[in-house]
């Protein structure tokens, strides 16, 4: 999964990143959380994805969890996905796009999210990138310069 993204900027620029794969959702790479969407200074950038960034669960049931005996094999956990390789049918498998949105205008986490996130995607790539252009565009306020490019990434 993509971890971090290396970014080169002309000029000062917000930025926004996304996983994309056509016909599938979109993955907010950048900013990671509401905190991340500052304007980025020109040069090259490398930044942390939302994937590197460190995530707690917590156990909500307040049960009192025992260990018990598995009667599968040792390399199936009890969740029932082998350990060696990812689940069968995840959206991770397929190869996907990082689709990197630089504009002059302010990018709103919540906004992102919000408009972006979750929606499901033509299957082919043209429109995907369009469509996930437009929701960016929807998202930001101003009406300022901007560019996207999109990069192959193969998991």
């Amino acid at each position: 999964l993509p971890m971090h993204l290396r970014i080169q900027l002309p000029q000062s620029a917000q930025i926004a990143a996304f996983y994309v794969i056509p016909g599938q959702g979109t993955q907010m790479l950048w900013p990671a959380d509401s905190t991340g969407s500052k304007p980025l200074p020109p040069g090259v950038q490398e930044v942390a994805t939302w994937f590197a960034t460190p995530r707690t669960v917590n156990d909500s049931s307040r049960l009192l969890r025992r260990p018990g005996r598995s009667t599968q094999s040792p390399d199936v956990p009890p969740q029932g996905v082998p350990v060696s390789g990812q689940r069968q049918g995840s959206r991770f498998e397929e190869p996907g796009f990082i689709l990197v949105y630089a504009a002059q205008d302010s990018l709103s986490y919540k906004t992102l999210n919000d408009h972006v996130i979750g929606v499901t995607l033509p299957g082919y790539t043209d429109e995907a990138f369009n469509t996930v252009t437009k929701l960016v565009r929807s998202a930001t306020t101003g009406n300022g310069a901007w560019t996207a490019v999109a990069v192959p990434f193969k998991p």
